[in-house]
């Protein structure tokens, strides 16, 4: 989930002409499975809805075993994404990837 928070903590009446932060926006960026304010999240459609997760939620979705990366050969713990074995690194890869800075 995407949040946005006035960055001005309203300072008063002169807020208004002298402070840097005046109408200026934070973004916050939270799991919504765990509700934990992140700096990345993943978007991810299950059953024809979009959520925006942390990468520990969205690995925890899927099915995982000791074994070898199918796409850089990294012997690790193994995600099945999609019929594939892949690693933590390559699965987050397939995913979309929300940060502050892309806001």
């Amino acid at each position: 989930m995407i949040q946005h928070e006035d960055a001005c903590f309203g300072c008063g009446a002169v807020c208004r002409m002298s402070c840097s932060l005046y109408d200026k926006q934070n973004i916050l960026l939270f799991c919504d499975k765990c509700r934990r304010e992140v700096d990345t999240l993943y978007e991810i459609d299950i059953k024809f809805t979009s959520r925006q997760l942390c990468d520990r939620c969205l690995l925890d979705i899927f099915e995982s075993s000791e074994g070898k990366c199918e796409e850089c050969g990294d012997e690790d713990t193994v995600y099945d994404i999609d019929g594939r074995l892949l690693c933590e690194n390559c699965a987050l890869d397939k995913f979309t990837v929300l940060t502050e800075e892309d806001m």
